[in-house]
């Protein structure tokens, strides 16, 4: 799914406009399971004794169990045999998004702070 800040949508490799398509739905939710996390931390303050410190983390996790919704949702101005097409679409392009091997990678950034009294 594509949205081109245009006006288009491509949904399944269709071509949709907002006069048909009004927005789009994506969910990814982590299930249960263990989806292991590969990356690079560092700390300041770990010689302090008092003070503030930063510590920062960059990396991904590799998710193994994951969900995905995507839906589209249509104007009040199409008609239901478009919309229902459109539709049909979005839920092809759901089961495409659920085999893309790509996604199980999910990048992650954090910086933290911290005070020790």
């Amino acid at each position: 799914m594509v949205n081109f800040g245009d006006g288009k949508f491509i949904i399944n490799d269709r071509v949709y406009f907002d006069k048909v398509i009004e927005s789009t739905e994506l969910m990814l939710q982590l299930t249960d399971g263990i989806s292991p996390y590969f990356g690079f931390g560092w700390s300041t303050g770990f010689d302090r004794e008092k003070g503030f410190s930063i510590s920062g983390d960059i990396g991904f996790y590799y998710a193994i169990n994951f969900d995905i919704e995507f839906s589209a949702n249509c104007t009040k101005y199409v008609s239901q045999l478009k919309c229902a097409r459109a539709k049909r679409n979005a839920k092809k392009e759901e089961l495409n998004l659920k085999s893309d091997k790509k996604l199980s990678y999910l990048p992650m950034i954090g910086i933290g702070f911290s005070y020790k009294f």
